[in-house]
């Protein structure tokens, strides 16, 4: 799914730069049809031509045209292309896109280096409203689209911590589960009243209801123009989301489901492994596990009291104390004590029954079929969703391709009724014009000989 992410974000690029330099020949061309224009007839070639680019651009994007003439009818027209609703060119003026890597990131899986977009005078290109058109938009629905699962609540403090740096909390989640929790644990951004905000770290609380409390430790000190402008949003009631929400489907929901799978499977499993006893007669270890990204060592699973983002807490074995949110689609593995010593694995449900006893291997066989574990039903029913919905949203996505190609092919059609021109019916007609060319040569030729008949032989004039 990275792969698909980078290459999405590949033809982002390629577009960009596509879309751009449509723009600079379109400038060029306007330049060339308002001299051309100001000074003769109609420059109906060149006009041609930039119509073919607009075709080009409005497959990048959905574009709206302006051409206004000049108001007392001398000097140049204006003509001005607007993209998603914003100022692309004004007559041979260009507002060229930029796109620039990310320093942050809003899913938790997202590859490195995913592009934003920016005009060229700094103003920020939106991205994220999926009522666009064009493949530039389609691009990046399928990039980041997340089904609008990003964590939401209320802000309610802000807060500056020792070391200077400004502390927000979130109350009232739509999340309060880890399993479920898709946000990076650093380097995430926070979207507070339309701006957004780098943060470093987040912890988690759980309170006695069940629900979740999360502090966000900003990475740059805000200025406090910026904490006043905080401080009353959080009067206001205004919302917080950490991350963005983009209404698709995309390669994050689809990764974000593979965690839900990864982390809630682990989560049974290793419970009941736990529960278990080895060879030895030793109670059982997480059976599944991920790895730290510092150390590459194995993870001691326990939230029940709230988890931070990055943990620095080790428990005696060395091992670090974390979360099932630690757990990805991407990291989890066997544990590495297991993956060496296959007697590790809890296959008795009795410290003392004995090397014959294999109760506890049919309880994690019977894992498979719990079908509590999710609200699809068991672990099976679940991956059949998710492939269910992928396979969906591929159909919805071929059948609505398709049917723009038709309504493409009906406009070019009606063009051509209108501006083309059919090879048979233009040689009848040069067929019947030469006709026409040589009758009146004939007549010419006669009225001559009449001219001549009365001058010479009449005697006239």
């Amino acid at each position: 799914m990275q792969t698909l992410q980078k290459e999405a974000n590949g033809e982002i690029k390629t577009s960009v730069d596509r879309i751009n330099a449509i723009a600079r020949e379109i400038a060029t061309l306007t330049e060339q049809i308002n001299t051309l224009e100001n000074y003769g007839p109609r420059a109906n070639d060149l006009r041609d031509q930039r119509n073919n680019l607009l075709d080009e651009l409005s497959g990048f994007v959905e574009i709206e045209v302006v051409e206004q003439p000049p108001a007392d009818g001398v000097g140049f027209s204006q003509y001005m292309i607007y993209i998603n609703d914003s100022l692309l060119l004004s007559r041979d003026y260009v507002r060229e896109l930029r796109y620039e890597p990310r320093s942050f990131k809003k899913n938790i899986n997202d590859t490195e280096g995913l592009y934003d977009l920016r005009w060229s005078d700094g103003d920020k290109f939106n991205t994220a409203n999926i009522e666009y058109t064009g493949s530039l938009q389609a691009l990046f629905t399928m990039r980041d689209g997340n089904n609008m699962e990003a964590l939401k609540g209320d802000l309610t403090s802000i807060t500056t911590s020792p070391e200077g740096k400004q502390i927000l909390e979130m109350t009232n989640t739509n999340i309060n589960d880890p399993n479920v929790l898709n946000m990076p644990p650093t380097d995430g951004i926070v979207t507070i009243g339309g701006s957004e905000y780098v943060y470093e770290s987040f912890e988690v609380t759980v309170g006695a209801d069940g629900k979740y409390t999360y502090t966000f430790t900003m990475k740059r000190q805000m200025t406090a123009q910026q904490i006043s402008h905080i401080d009353s949003l959080i009067a206001k009631g205004t919302a917080v989301t950490a991350g963005t929400n983009v209404d698709f489907k995309g390669i994050p929901f689809v990764m974000n489901q593979l965690n839900e799978f990864v982390r809630t499977f682990s989560e049974n499993f290793n419970d009941q492994h736990k529960a278990g006893y080895d060879f030895e007669g030793l109670a059982g270890l997480e059976f599944f596990n991920a790895k730290v990204p510092m150390s590459g060592t194995n993870y001691e699973f326990n939230d029940q009291n709230g988890f931070v983002s990055v943990p620095t807490v080790a428990n005696a074995g060395g091992m670090m104390v974390g979360s099932y949110y630690h757990m990805t689609c991407l990291n989890f593995y066997v544990s590495e004590e297991i993956d060496k010593d296959p007697r590790k694995i809890a296959m008795s449900d009795s410290a003392d029954a004995g090397h014959g006893n294999h109760e506890n291997v049919n309880k994690l066989s019977n894992i498979k079929d719990m079908h509590d574990m999710f609200i699809h039903g068991a672990p099976a029913t679940f991956l059949q969703a998710l492939v269910s919905v992928v396979a969906g949203e591929g159909s919805k996505a071929q059948t609505f391709a398709q049917t723009q190609k038709y309504v493409s092919l009906s406009v070019e059609n009606r063009r051509l009724e209108i501006s083309g021109a059919d090879k048979d019916e233009e040689g009848e007609d040069l067929i019947r014009f030469q006709s026409l060319l040589k009758n009146q040569f004939k007549v010419l030729s006669v009225m001559n000989e009449i001219l001549n008949k009365l001058i010479n032989d009449t005697g006239v004039g």
